[in-house]
């Protein structure tokens, strides 16, 4: 595998998840079984749907751009020679996934508090 597509794998998935977000955040996505912020309040009530989407909507958006901000980072950071040689593809992968991962988590976590005030 060459280096880059670890940065054009992290930018894409970044590119995609604002692209889920977008029309969440626009209020574009009808309640319906299979996309968007789904939960039985949701589902229940079509302003709660909205309103829990669009703020999720948003979270993805800000999610997306972390993302691809942190896979930028990592790049620039081995093109200037701050990475430690010992950093190989390996970690830097790890890296970039576990932002991934924490990102979701809190995103996930901030939509469901976000749901409970409503």
């Amino acid at each position: 595998m060459h280096p880059w597509m670890i940065y054009l794998a992290g930018i894409i998935g970044g590119l995609f998840l604002i692209g889920l977000g977008l029309p969440m955040y626009m209020k574009k996505v009808k309640p319906n079984p299979v996309y968007g912020f789904r939960t039985r309040k949701t589902l229940s009530n079509e302003a709660v749907w909205y309103d829990a989407n669009r703020y999720a909507g948003r979270c993805l958006i800000l999610t997306g751009v972390f993302g691809i901000v942190m896979c930028l980072a990592v790049f620039v950071l081995q093109r200037t020679g701050s990475l430690p040689p010992e950093f190989t593809l390996k970690y830097k992968a790890a890296v970039i996934g576990a932002g991934y991962m924490i990102a979701v988590i809190l995103m996930l976590i901030f939509s469901l508090l976000h749901l409970r005030k409503l």
